[in-house]
């Protein structure tokens, strides 16, 4: 688990630590129709972006987008294309 240390001396005004939030847009050409980019995307997130907290918390407001253009080749779902998608998405 990755988890940066913000904390830091409380601010004056609000009494309270810094915070993040994160937002993660992930873009493809590929053709890939949704729920297979949904399930691939899904998997890759639970192992990279929702792994991160920040000083242990996890943040309500993180938000990863993913969005495909389908101006390149196909991915047939349960395709090795699609699998080859989703090792390449999860790094």
């Amino acid at each position: 688990m990755i988890a940066p240390a913000l904390a830091g001396p409380p601010r004056r005004r609000e009494g309270k630590r810094p915070c993040a939030t994160m937002i993660a847009v992930i873009t493809t050409d590929a053709d890939i129709a949704p729920r297979p980019l949904h399930s691939s995307f899904r998997a890759a997130c639970e192992r990279s972006f929702n792994a991160l907290t920040i000083d242990a918390d996890e943040s309500t407001s993180d938000t990863a987008l993913a969005m495909a253009s389908g101006l390149a080749g196909k991915v047939p779902p349960d395709s090795a294309r699609q699998r080859k998608f989703a090792a390449a998405l999860a790094g």
